[in-house]
């Protein structure tokens, strides 16, 4: 009886482990608490809002480096699928929501919110989805 009331003991304890891991999982993974809720919602927003989103997480990123943070965020082709016409200049530059500030190594332009426009949008995207 007693080796039956130990097993249940540590079988109690490597549950509580295991629910604690589950916790921990994601900070260990880097993911915010933005990137959490994201993960629930992301087919559910504009795909020129999640390059807005990605852009004020990480600060300055490539197109490239936008569209691999969304398909990390787990969206569907669609979404990725976006990038390929003329959306991204059509409604994020062209509009003054972000600019080109830099190159990176490859010569490929690095993005950014503008200060003014782009950071408004980013607000707004944030009280939108309740992601604050």
């Amino acid at each position: 009886m007693d080796k039956l009331k130990e097993l249940e003991t540590r079988i109690t304890d490597l549950e509580k482990r295991f629910d604690e891991l589950e916790k921990d999982k994601i900070q260990v993974q880097g993911f915010s608490k933005v990137e959490e809720k994201l993960f629930e919602i992301t087919d559910d927003i504009m795909p020129q809002d999640l390059v807005v989103i990605a852009l004020r997480l990480n600060g300055n990123l490539s197109r490239t480096e936008i569209k691999k943070t969304i398909q990390d965020w787990g969206c569907n082709k669609k979404t990725i699928g976006w990038f390929k016409g003329g959306n991204f200049k059509q409604r994020l530059i062209d509009q003054g929501i972000i600019i080109s500030t830099d190159k990176d190594e490859k010569n490929k332009d690095i993005f950014s919110l503008t200060k003014i426009k782009g950071i408004k949008k980013s607000n707004e995207i944030f009280k939108k989805y309740s992601l604050n």
